[in-house]
């Protein structure tokens, strides 16, 4: 992708390029321009993980990649792709399930009655007679994931 087009100077460029790299190493959020010629720029801002532990919408998507490309705001007309996270939940299967159950000294019971779902339900999962669907997948994820955040605030 050719930035020569852009409206801005080789340091505003440099400025640009060391952000993007900045807001990827730091908040886990990909910034790139994807097109761009005299007229208009199209941003994909992508979160990629969640170092900050935050999962951010749209709108605050584009707000950062607007920090990132501050040089040429008013210069061209600028549209945002802004793309949310989504975890890579294919890969999560009852083993996952069970070592964070350990991990976290959780019994079925406790799944069951902070996820309100069946113990038996529950139970039939780990044991293999039911599948993780991806609706299990990702409640399992995002159960993990705020309770790992909310032992880190700890």
């Amino acid at each position: 992708m050719s930035v020569l087009n852009l409206p801005v100077t080789v340091n505003e460029m440099n400025t640009i390029q060391s952000k993007m790299e900045q807001m990827s190493l730091y908040g886990g959020i990909s910034v790139r321009i994807v097109q761009s010629n005299v007229e208009k720029v199209v941003i994909r801002v992508e979160q990629m993980n969640l170092r900050l532990g935050v999962i951010f919408n749209k709108k605050e998507l584009a707000a950062r990649a607007r920090k990132v490309i501050e040089p040429i705001l008013g210069k061209v007309q600028i549209l945002y792709w802004p793309v949310v996270f989504q975890p890579k939940i294919d890969s999560l299967d009852k083993f996952w399930v069970k070592d964070k159950m350990e991990y976290y000294k959780l019994k079925i019971k406790d799944l069951a009655l902070q996820l309100n779902i069946d113990e038996n339900e529950i139970s039939n999962i780990l044991s293999g007679v039911k599948p993780l669907t991806k609706l299990h997948r990702s409640t399992f994820f995002y159960f993990f994931y705020s309770l790992r955040m909310g032992n880190s605030m700890k």
